[in-house]
């Protein structure tokens, strides 16, 4: 399954959803289903909106069984679109190597919550990478956490395997978690 996003809420009083999703809006004529809690719904229209876009499915008819579906929505894996080059799904990232533009290696991507307004990437650490702004404790398995904010990742270079991201800037927004 494919990441589409979250639902949020009920937008209007048709059964509405209001969807947090990274799919840009040229790919929304292509979705047709999606799955929520398991079960498949027929998609009778998606729209973009400012600040992610307004599903509608087959069968949702009111604001009170909007708002009952609330949390990750999936796309089936036959229905993922063709990506340019530089274009790329987050789940695509998960077990790419991270490297720093000084040539650190951290670890690799676990995980890629798609919950807050930005991606929240997660990386479990490389043996010997060193946490938090003294540089002071050695970790074996502990995760990093990131937001996929402008200016962090330099490239997503999927075919080498390996996610660059600015060292500079992930020293200041990385968090180490034990």
């Amino acid at each position: 399954m494919l990441p589409l996003g979250e639902f949020c809420r009920a937008h209007g009083i048709r059964g509405e959803i209001k969807l947090s999703t990274n799919l840009p809006p040229k790919f929304f004529s292509e979705v047709s289903v999606v799955f929520y809690g398991g079960k498949e719904y027929v998609v009778e229209s998606l729209r973009a909106v400012n600040g992610g876009a307004l599903i509608k499915l087959q069968g949702i008819d009111t604001p009170e069984a909007a708002n009952a579906l609330r949390g990750a929505a999936y796309l089936p894996d036959s229905s993922k679109p063709e990506l340019d080059r530089d274009e790329f799904f987050w789940d695509d990232v998960i077990g790419l190597k991270c490297v720093l533009t000084d040539g650190k290696e951290i670890g690799k991507v676990f995980e890629v919550s798609l919950t807050a307004p930005t991606p929240v990437i997660s990386v479990r650490r490389s043996s010997g990478v060193s946490g938090g702004t003294g540089g002071s404790r050695k970790a074996t398995s502990q995760d990093i956490l990131f937001p996929a904010i402008k200016g962090l990742i330099k490239d997503v270079a999927l075919g080498d395997g390996i996610l660059l991201l600015d060292a500079e800037t992930f020293s200041r927004v990385a968090v180490y978690e034990d």
